[in-house]
């Protein structure tokens, strides 16, 4: 089976562990940015609120990729406001996934919220696996990197089965 790390990543948190899980599998990574700077010079924090709250879905970069050389995607996507950051759902409402295996992580600083469900709700016929929260606290993993390993194993034992 042949995978990618798809990432979004605005503080560096996810980008740190989305390398990390690219040299683990021995996979590409990719990062998805976004065409124009969404944020102004106003608090960072209420203007994602209101991104979320308005729906902001932004024009992203063109990528090299073409996810039909794929089985499985690591998508990796900070948590904003209990959900995801605007340019994954760009990226998922703009891509066919169709039959395509999606491992998400997530990092945050506080609460969980319910990205993986909309992860799933965006990527249409997407098989999404379960997925793995990673908490930062100014810039510092907090979890357990066993935990952050066993996933990584199992998803390593599926690359081997399908």
């Amino acid at each position: 089976m042949k995978g990618i790390v798809i990432y979004y990543s605005y503080s560096g948190n996810t980008s740190k562990v989305a390398s990390f899980i690219s040299n683990y599998l021995g996979v590409e990574s990719i990062e998805i940015k976004t065409k124009e700077n969404i944020f102004s010079d106003e608090n960072i924090i209420k203007q994602s609120q209101k991104l979320i709250k308005n729906g902001f879905e932004p024009q992203l970069e063109k990528n090299s990729y073409n996810l039909s050389d794929y089985d499985f995607i690591v998508l990796g996507c900070p948590v904003w406001w209990f959900t995801c950051a605007p340019a994954i759902v760009s990226f998922l409402k703009n891509n066919d996934f169709t039959n395509k295996i999606i491992y998400p992580f997530s990092t945050t600083g506080s609460w969980k919220g319910h990205i993986f469900q909309d992860i799933e709700k965006y990527a249409l016929n997407s098989i999404v696996k379960k997925g793995l929260y990673l908490n930062f606290s100014n810039g510092e993993f907090m979890g357990s990197k066993q935990e952050v390993q066993d996933w990584l194993d199992k998803i390593k034992l599926d690359m081997k089965i399908f």
